[in-house]
């Protein structure tokens, strides 16, 4: 049975400076839906960059302050930082197919991934209403979510500021599927 004090608890420790600085695969990716969007929207595509967001886009990407609250006077020491031109950019050189197969857990990775199991690798398949494959995907603790659908070419993310059980993303993966004309994945139908 479902204990609502276990995930209050757990509220606060991820919010902790120290968690979110950590690398906990699968745990604690903070990233706004945009660039997760993108990033799936790259995957998606067997690693084509897509073009930047519109500078209309509102708010600006980057314009959000952050103010982190460790005190300590540890600073990194980095490199000069210079501007790509990220056009035509890729990030891998595998086939489309077989890099989606791979996410997927099927083809020539199909003994990597447990037979009709949830997860390829890596990500979680996601699947229609009518139990076809549809893409890969992952979700997080309170509602966050982002999942590419391959036959589509179509990449979402919904990221949340507090926690939910669902709701919330689902109604807004139903709104757009729905204006898209495009299926629902079974976890959100």
């Amino acid at each position: 049975m479902f204990q609502f004090d276990i995930l209050a608890g757990l509220v606060p420790f991820f919010n902790t400076l120290n968690v979110r600085r950590a690398i906990l695969p699968a745990a604690n990716g903070h990233c706004s839906a945009r660039a997760l969007a993108r990033y799936y929207a790259t995957l998606l595509d067997g690693g084509v960059v897509p073009p930047p967001h519109s500078s209309l886009s509102q708010p600006p990407l980057g314009s959000h302050p952050h103010h982190p609250k460790d005190t300590s006077n540890n600073k990194k020491h980095g490199g000069n930082s210079k501007t790509n031109n990220l056009n035509d950019f890729k990030i891998f050189s595998s086939q489309k197919a077989k890099l989606h197969d791979s996410f997927l857990g099927i083809g020539d990775y199909e003994n990597l991934a447990l037979p009709n199991g949830d997860f390829g690798l890596g990500f979680k398949r996601v699947c229609s209403k009518d139990g076809s494959l549809i893409g890969f995907g992952h979700s997080g603790l309170g509602g966050s979510t982002a999942y590419c659908d391959i036959s589509n070419r179509f990449a979402i993310s919904v990221t949340l500021n507090k926690l939910s059980f669902g709701s919330v993303t689902r109604d807004i993966i139903q709104f757009v599927c729905s204006e898209l004309n495009i299926p629902v994945p079974e976890e959100y139908a």
